[in-house]
């Protein structure tokens, strides 16, 4: 979406446009301003921000700028893609880019680690996205669209009056989404007070983001799961809920439609060490069609009740506690108390 405003020549909209059939619309620089509103679906305003314009026929081109506001830049008259987005490829921590140069290839692709210690060890993990914002949208530069005027770059002998006066400038507005989204998922645990540790993870999420297509990437990778939340109602409660929040680029693209979906696209699996030190439980889940996505635009996996006879929910043998030990939970996060949340150890 963009707007035209004009300052009129001197030299009279005739002469001016009878001027212009007699150059290349691909030689001509127009005046180009790039208005960004990052707050109405961003949410917040970057401290810099990186665009790229692809053009159909004079290639690509980018500019970095810490005024994140409006730019004003100077192209060719063209055909063009334009993607911005927050901040600049070197500022990320947990993203790479890649293929930036490449109108339907662009995109910001998530980091990996692998695993060193612990039940899940010499797995490869992708790192949770920053905070991370952009748009793509296309638009037309028209000749008419000049910065100093056609008759200046024609050097017309008898229109001086033009070059000072003759200005037309294209406003475009971009309007960057947050593309990160928060996963939930939420698990009801029955004898969770035998629980010293749980750690977890889940497969099937996107592994990046199509920067110039403006979706998910359709290749995904593995999230690891730890630090979750345990809550029951009271402290003499056996029963109660581990939740874990994480940051992802969502679904793969195609799968954030529900009919597109299998259940195994997106397995969780859950490791739990009990209180006597010695006993490990774990769990494994096809849930790729559990997964729901909330107004918001979030998504949320709650497990309640067994999902099959092959997949019950988890439910953790009662055991002696090992030593002096209150409980697992007590030992490393502090006693329930009256009962609310507390952070679970991996």
């Amino acid at each position: 979406m963009f707007a035209l405003t004009s300052i009129l020549c001197g030299c009279g909209e005739e002469d001016f446009l009878r001027r212009s059939d007699l150059v290349n619309p691909q030689l001509i620089y127009t005046n180009l301003s790039i208005d960004i509103d990052w707050l109405t679906k961003y949410g917040d305003l970057p401290t810099g921000m990186t665009i790229y314009t692809f053009g159909k026929n004079t290639g690509t081109q980018y500019e970095l700028s810490a005024d994140v506001n409006t730019i004003d830049l100077y192209r060719n008259a063209d055909s063009y893609k334009v993607m911005v987005f927050s901040l600049t490829p070197s500022e990320y921590g947990s993203l790479h880019f890649e293929d930036l140069d490449n109108s339907q290839k662009a995109a910001a692709m998530l980091n990996r680690y692998e695993c060193t210690d612990g039940w899940n060890q010499g797995t490869t993990y992708q790192y949770e996205p920053e905070k991370i914002g952009a748009s793509v949208d296309t638009l037309n530069l028209t000749p008419q669209m000049v910065e100093k005027t056609l008759c200046w770059q024609l050097a017309h002998k008898d229109c001086h009056e033009c070059l000072e006066g003759d200005t037309t400038k294209a406003i475009f507005k971009a309007l960057p989404i947050s593309l990160t989204k928060e996963f939930t998922i939420k698990i009801r645990i029955k004898g969770i007070k035998y629980a010293k540790s749980v750690v977890g993870e889940i497969s099937g999420l996107a592994d990046g983001w199509m920067l110039a297509l403006g979706h998910a990437t359709k290749t995904t990778g593995t999230n690891r799961l730890n630090e979750w939340i345990a809550n029951v109602t009271t402290s003499g409660d056996k029963d109660g809920w581990i939740t874990k929040t994480i940051t992802t680029f969502g679904l793969p693209y195609g799968n954030d439609v529900a009919g597109n979906r299998n259940d195994n696209d997106n397995v969780l699996k859950l490791y739990f060490e009990l209180v006597d030190g010695k006993t490990t439980v774990s769990y494994s889940y096809n849930v790729g069609n559990m997964i729901k996505y909330s107004e918001d635009g979030n998504l949320i996996l709650i497990i309640d009740t067994d999902i099959s006879e092959s997949q019950p929910m988890p439910n953790l043998p009662e055991v002696e506690q090992n030593g002096n030990n209150k409980g697992g939970i007590d030992a490393h996060v502090g006693d329930w108390g009256e009962g609310g949340d507390v952070i679970m150890p991996a």
